[in-house]
């Protein structure tokens, strides 16, 4: 059994998210019996029925503890309840790439666009933000799709004088929306964008230039919300007063995305994607660590993919390139 076999099964309960979106509750419990047998059928051709019997006893205490309250997983020391310590900061995305003509925040020619309810439409390059005053930040990351990394090292600006000396929006804005040159976008409140510990992150700590392409380059980042509210490619911030849905909250995620209180799904779409994560969570215990990792990041490949199929949410451009299986986290 190599890891493409375990992938499979992983993806086709992954890109299923996309059919609940579309049609509700009875597509939901149609997926999960559906991705409850493949995962016994797997175990059973691999390990043998006694291990399969295991595996679903094990499935139906934890559908109990959640259906009283309890949470799926135990939350180990500092992280959200259900994710799992990985190695290091993985690289997630969506599986879409900008445009080989996009300017990335590498370059000297890099402009990051600022529109909506601000004083004036405008757009601030690397050397402006870098001016503000860079410091280094040390956060713990969470992805929603179930993994934290520790003591992430970055080098950056605070958010909150970013705003308020270039951004200048205006007095009644109540939430920021980042668009990326791949297509993603997410939208942040403004109490999480004021809140001190956010900030416009360039590069890692102790090192010169801004994050690799596979860590997006220059970005937001939020140390209280799950990782999905960070963009990657950033081009532009708009601010306003109505809170429009960005890709994955279209998909299911919560409107805030607070770790600490556990906002991961919107309460309509929690069944299915906390049975997805729980799906995904196994293969680290039936398989290890490595197929965990490769499952996530393919998952989150494949519903990308369904998303631009079916046009859900916000489809990605047409004209942007393919990427390779680095993931957005």
């Amino acid at each position: 059994m190599d890891s493409r076999g375990a992938v499979v099964v992983a993806l086709t309960a992954v890109a299923g998210a996309g059919l609940v979106v579309l049609f509700g509750a009875d597509v939901s419990h149609l997926l999960t019996s559906a991705s409850d047998r493949a995962t016994d059928a797997l175990v059973t051709l691999v390990w043998g029925p006694k291990a399969s019997r295991e595996v679903a006893r094990k499935r139906a205490g934890r559908r109990r503890a959640l259906s009283q309250g309890t949470p799926i997983l135990p939350a180990a020391a500092g992280l959200p309840s259900g994710n799992h310590l990985a190695k290091s900061w993985l690289v997630m995305d969506i599986g879409a790439r900008p445009p080989p003509a996009w300017e990335d925040s590498s370059r000297a020619g890099w402009r990051l666009k600022l529109t909506g309810a601000v004083e004036a439409e405008t757009s601030a390059c690397l050397t402006t933000i870098a001016q503000l005053g860079e410091r280094d930040f040390c956060l713990d990351w969470h992805c929603v799709t179930g993994w934290s990394a520790k003591d992430v090292c970055l080098r950056g600006v605070p958010l909150n004088v970013f705003i308020k000396e270039v951004c200048r929006p205006s007095p009644s804005w109540q939430f920021l929306t980042q668009r990326s040159a791949d297509g993603y976008s997410t939208v942040v409140s403004r109490e999480d964008c004021e809140d001190s510990s956010a900030f416009i992150a360039l590069g890692f700590a102790n090192t010169e230039g801004v994050l690799p392409e596979e860590h997006g380059g220059v970005r937001l980042v939020f140390p209280k919300l799950f990782g999905w509210k960070s963009a990657k490619f950033l081009s532009e911030l708009q601010f306003s007063q109505e809170y429009r849905p960005g890709f994955w909250e279209s998909l299911g995620c919560h409107a805030r995305g607070r770790w600490e209180q556990g906002e991961r799904w919107a309460p309509a779409a929690a069944g299915v994607w906390n049975t997805l994560t729980w799906l995904t969570s196994q293969y680290r215990f039936l398989f290890g660590y490595t197929i965990w990792v490769v499952v996530m990041q393919k998952g989150v490949v494949a519903v990308g993919r369904a998303v631009a199929a079916l046009g859900v949410g916000k489809r990605p451009d047409p004209e942007l390139s393919e990427g390779d299986t680095r993931a957005r986290a």
